[in-house]
């Protein structure tokens, strides 16, 4: 007989292995000197955010009975995260625009190395994800998160293959501002849902 996860144990997990490798990506990132990798990082700490609400809106959920209340506090935290990710974004734009007119050597072996580990654990959360999916809505969202980041990988990896074979260092940089451009999109897209969400719950008579 086996007993499984419950789905807020299973957010609990994911959120701890994104936010952890998140960081080690960033730092090793800095350490080789590749800002696509640092991004990737970033691109996790964003999922790792996202989940936070989905665990919060869990745990929540189980504490307060008022819908739009507990709308509400999911709303304002998921525009908190949005507003944090737009400077990130932008520097990483403006740092590839940089990094692509004039490249910078990277040592791209350890770049694609930590790249994969950062793909497997991604497949590790949206296994833990997967089975809990369908009936959970807030577990589906945080699955399409990591699901984004998991193919982010495969390009920093792809990039950093290429990289190795024919030292086109120019490609780091570019890959920085797809990921800047990709995160700054989400931001927005996260602060309109967030605000319209916001206006939605907020009780009549108001304003």
């Amino acid at each position: 007989m086996h007993v499984h996860a419950s789905p807020k144990k299973r957010l609990q997990q994911v959120f701890l292995l994104l936010l952890s490798f998140g960081m080690v990506e960033i730092v090793v990132g800095f350490l080789v000197n590749s800002l696509s990798l640092q991004g990737d990082g970033w691109h996790m700490m964003l999922d790792a955010a996202g989940v936070g609400v989905a665990l919060f809106t869990a745990v929540f959920a189980e504490r307060v009975t008022n819908g739009s209340e507990r709308e509400r506090s999911e709303s304002i935290g998921a525009l908190v995260i949005a507003v944090m990710l737009v400077p990130t974004a932008y520097l990483l734009i403006a740092g590839g625009i940089k990094r692509f007119l004039r490249p910078q050597e990277i040592q791209a072996a350890w770049m694609s190395v930590t790249a994969l580990a950062g793909l497997l654990v991604n497949f590790a959360c949206l296994k833990l994800l997967s089975r809990h999916a369908p009936g959970h809505l807030h577990v589906r969202g945080a699955r399409l998160h990591v699901l984004g980041d998991f193919l982010n990988s495969l390009a920093v990896i792809f990039g950093g293959i290429v990289m190795v074979m024919t030292t086109a260092f120019w490609i780091d940089g570019a890959l920085a501002v797809g990921i800047g451009v990709f995160l700054f999109t989400q931001a927005c897209l996260l602060g309109r849902r967030a605000l319209l969400s916001i206006a939605k719950a907020r009780p009549r008579g108001v304003g």
